[in-house]
């Protein structure tokens, strides 16, 4: 039984939860926002690399340009919205 340790009751975490405070609370998002954050990073590095490679590759051809630009705007956005989400928790942490 080398996993029975790991397993909780039912009672046991009820009890966990409801003994979460606010600070617990914004200490797990704020870890959650930080991971969040650092794959998106990476992520948006990589998507834009590739963008990049779209259209530096499409010779001219309208649908790679317009495939290579969507790809480009939509890793913006995505990147804006892990950034904006992380500074909402900041901010949320702050009033707390």
């Amino acid at each position: 039984m080398l996993l029975a340790g790991f397993f909780v009751s039912d009672e046991t975490l009820i009890q966990n939860i409801a003994g979460l405070q606010i600070q617990d609370i914004y200490n797990i998002f704020d870890a959650l926002s930080q991971w969040a954050l650092v794959f998106g990073v990476v992520g948006a590095v990589i998507s834009l690399m590739f963008s990049a490679h779209m259209l530096l590759r499409s010779a001219g051809n309208e649908e790679r340009v317009k495939k290579g630009k969507q790809a480009l705007t939509w890793t913006v956005i995505a990147l804006a919205l892990i950034v904006i989400s992380r500074g909402i928790i900041i901010l949320i942490g702050n009033f707390f």
